[in-house]
């Protein structure tokens, strides 16, 4: 596979040591976006744009590392940025970068912050229980994109206009992320992807339709991505809003939190 991003440095330049398996993961989420973005880096930080104008987190800032004394410098030229690009944006702050000046620069330059981001982490797969009779999923072809896009744009109330579904379709179809659809009784239900970079998998976009929640489809269908991914790689990670009722279900499918992201919101 053609790595995007190559594993990143275990030690942060404010000298901070950094888990190679917590590298691992943020460049695993790093290529992902690049699928479906345009990608700046810059020394503080890799910026992604999306396309079309779309509400986060497609247009954000990922691994954010800012040197002692840029921290005002990093803020407000982020603000500018996205400013510039008439956007509302996301940024993550990853733990080893983070800091008081930091906080404080990003809330003078209209940074908000938001609900922190979790990264959870599992290494086994869980105990196999049967779905209900009801639920079925398979492996999207490309045939089937726009299907798959649809039921992603319910499940997370994202923009619906042909310009943005039409760029998520070419985008996921060009690149190698595997999409899962869930159906209830032949019903397109739900969605989930998994994405292999990095020695790690990652699971992304998953989702359920408004009509079909509560059925335990999206935790059946984590389930079987887990041990998909499992059996090829060592882990398997997510990213989930901290305390959130989907964090708990995670858990019981055996991730653990291995490290929570500060998330700021910056409105266009």
């Amino acid at each position: 596979m053609l790595r995007l991003f190559p594993t990143l440095p275990r030690v942060h330049p404010s000298g901070a040591w950094v888990p190679a398996l917590w590298r691992d993961i943020i460049a695993n989420e790093l290529a992902y976006w690049a699928q479906l973005s345009e990608v700046h880096i810059w020394p503080e930080g890799v910026f992604f744009v999306h396309e079309s104008l779309t509400s986060p987190p497609v247009n954000g800032v990922r691994d954010v590392q800012v040197a002692p004394g840029q921290e005002v410098a990093f803020a407000q030229e982020a603000r500018a940025f996205f400013a510039q690009r008439g956007r509302s944006a996301q940024l993550q702050v990853n733990p080893w970068a983070a800091s008081p000046r930091l906080r404080e620069a990003l809330a003078q330059a209209g940074w908000i912050r938001v609900e922190d981001i979790i990264v959870m982490v599992a290494d086994a797969p869980p105990e196999p229980s049967p779905p209900s009779p009801h639920l079925s999923w398979h492996v999207v072809e490309a045939s089937e994109m726009s299907q798959w896009v649809s039921v992603l744009v319910g499940s997370f109330e994202l923009p619906a206009s042909p310009t943005f579904t039409a760029s998520l379709c070419r985008r996921f179809r060009q690149g190698t992320t595997v999409s899962y659809l869930a159906e209830w009784d032949g019903k397109p239900a739900g969605c989930a992807q998994l994405f292999r970079e990095a020695g790690v998998a990652g699971i992304y976009a998953v989702g359920t339709l408004p009509a079909f929640r509560r059925r335990g489809i999206a935790s059946a269908l984590v389930g079987h991505l887990m041990r998909e991914a499992i059996a090829h790689e060592d882990h398997v990670c997510l990213q989930v809003i901290a305390g959130s009722p989907a964090e708990q279900v995670y858990v019981r499918l055996g991730f653990q939190r291995l490290f929570a992201q500060e998330c700021y919101y910056l409105p266009r």
